[in-house]
């Protein structure tokens, strides 16, 4: 058991570690980030309960540590307390990807939900810095995690300002449990935690922060680089003193057993003749799932949280193996996921435009399926998929395409119709698919045979698969793209096919417009009427009352 003057000396090694750490680097960075070894020290090495030789342990407590350098600062202290022996970009306590700070309170009511969900004692603490408070999404997060009732999430945070009696009424407010105290006192930080772990809701403990330190380097107010001659002079006014032996507290064993479910997954039967919304066959594919599974979780956006918060919790949740599915209306999301994602969200969306963007996140799954049965397999499949899964669908009711049996695995694609005389291959997904079956209609009229395929599955993608079923049915595809030609279905075509002798053609619909069948025909016959050499790509922009049509060659 550690004690205060334990912690106080660990606090001064922690500021000397952290000096030595940066090199140059900003006076208010330093200065905010040496104000904090007090909090750090008691947080560390006298609260918290982790295993230090196992990351995985599903019993250890989850932290987050929101400022400019929360990676330095952690692996300073993970090395401290015996959980890493150097520091490595492949840290296996860093679980997080934090590139936007608007997130943390909510991705740590996400980490303590987890906790809940999963009949576990686990807390989830954070240190965050006041600036978070003037975001909108923060007072979300305090909402959502009073109404969860998530009395195992306790919030440090750090206040440069003199604003803590106004801050504590404000989040009582909110149903939480605010404590005041000045944020380099070791007994009062203590005693606070101490409260936290009694309370029966959320704690957010305002820090009240050391202002000798905030002017560090006698900056005058004003930001400066310091230098490693500055640095030295810091670190000549910290005391030197020996690393106390002290134990970390291990986390405390839960035995919890796996119940097997009462409910056996099993999907909705659909008639043929039934129409029913790609949207509408996922919520009934996810429902199935929440019976069956009680890791998966729907956080819908539409009635608790926003889009934004709704990720922050998801990727709490999703760090600690629950599994999130979240609704993403308009595609205001994909700008805050990390390229480099290693959560695996669940996300369903409605945007075009949302497809390049999933799929350029690092080992995403990206999916558009084109009917009831195909929705609820790949909403199953998604259940046990490693990465990020987006799974495209529309709110428009469409027939039923495929069999009950049906298998859906990913990298694949469907042939709906096909035939030995095929001149072209019509492919779509998602809402396009009709669109195909109109264009193959068309051209059997004008007695040209076309084979239809439904890329239900965008990423990944055989491309072999899809040169092997194109060669031997005429050598063209002709792409049905929904909206917008650039950056989605036709243009991953064109880059994978480059080089195959494939030659593409590419069909925006517009969204409200009826298919022109003049377009179809004469695209296609004008291409079977030339001899191209290599690959073409055309793009026709559909409009309601007249279309323009542009070709362009590529020899």
């Amino acid at each position: 058991m550690s004690n205060i003057k334990q912690l106080q000396d660990i606090a001064s090694i922690l500021r000397r570690d952290l000096i030595e750490n940066l090199g140059a680097t900003s006076q208010n960075n330093l200065s905010n980030n040496l104000s904090y070894a007090e909090m750090l020290s008691c947080l560390f090495f006298s609260q918290i309960h982790i295993d230090v030789k196992n990351p995985d342990n599903p019993d250890n407590d989850e932290f987050i540590l929101a400022n400019h350098n929360s990676n330095k600062l952690l692996n300073i202290i993970l090395k401290r307390i015996g959980a890493i022996k150097e520091e490595s970009p492949e840290n296996p306590w860093i679980k997080i990807n934090k590139e936007n700070s608007n997130l943390n309170l909510s991705i740590s009511a996400g980490l303590a939900l987890s906790s809940k969900i999963k009949n576990r004692k686990f807390r989830s603490y954070a240190l965050l810095e006041e600036k978070e408070v003037s975001q909108g999404l923060f007072y979300e997060a305090l909402e959502f995690s009073s109404s969860h009732q998530l009395n195992n999430l306790c919030v440090l945070l750090a206040l440069h300002s003199d604003n803590s009696k106004l801050y504590k009424q404000r989040f009582d407010s909110f149903g939480w449990n605010s404590i005041n105290i000045q944020g380099n006192d070791i007994k009062q930080i203590l005693l606070a935690f101490k409260e936290s772990d009694k309370s029966d809701k959320p704690t957010i403990i305002l820090a009240n922060m050391n202002r000798k330190e905030q002017n560090i380097g006698n900056a005058n107010g004003k930001d400066i680089i310091l230098n490693d001659s500055q640095l030295l002079q810091i670190l000549k006014e910290i005391p030197s003193v020996k690393m106390p032996k002290i134990l970390i507290n291990k986390p405390k064993k839960i035995s919890i057993k796996e119940e097997k479910n009462k409910t056996q997954h099993s999907t909705t039967e659909y008639k043929v003749t039934d129409l029913i919304s790609t949207e509408e066959a996922c919520k009934n594919a996810l429902n199935k799932l929440i019976s069956s599974n009680k890791n998966v979780n729907y956080l819908n956006s539409h009635t608790i949280i926003s889009e934004e918060n709704a990720l922050g919790i998801a990727i709490g949740l999703s760090t600690r193996e629950v599994i999130p599915f979240i609704t993403s209306e308009n595609g205001l999301i994909s700008g805050w996921i990390s390229k480099n994602n290693r959560n695996a969200l669940k996300i369903f969306g409605k945007s075009p435009s949302d497809i390049s963007s999933y799929r350029s996140i690092k080992e995403s799954y990206v999916f558009s399926p084109s009917d009831a049965i195909s929705s609820e397999k790949i909403v199953k499949l998604a259940e046990n998929l490693p990465g990020l899964t987006y799974i495209k669908n529309s709110h428009t009711p469409k027939p039923i395409l495929y069999k009950q049996d049906e298998e859906f695995l990913p990298g694949n694609f469907k042939t709906l119709i096909s035939s030995s005389l095929d001149k072209v291959v019509i492919a779509g997904s998602g809402n396009t698919i009709q669109e195909a079956m109109k264009a193959h209609t068309l051209l059997k009229g004008a007695r040209i045979d076309s084979a239809v395929i439904d890329l239900y599955s965008i990423k990944p993608f055989n491309t072999q698969n899809l040169i092997d079923f194109v060669k031997i049915h005429g050598n063209l595809i002709l792409v049905m793209e929904e909206n917008y030609s650039e950056g989605n279905i036709g243009e991953m075509l064109s880059s994978v096919l480059i080089n195959s002798g494939i030659n593409l053609l590419h069909l925006p619909i517009k969204e409200n417009t009826q298919l022109d069948a003049n377009a179809i025909l004469l695209s296609i016959r004008n291409f079977l009427e030339s001899k191209p050499l290599e690959s073409l790509v055309k793009e026709d922009k559909v409009d309601k009352k007249k279309s323009k049509i542009k070709s362009r060659k590529r020899r």
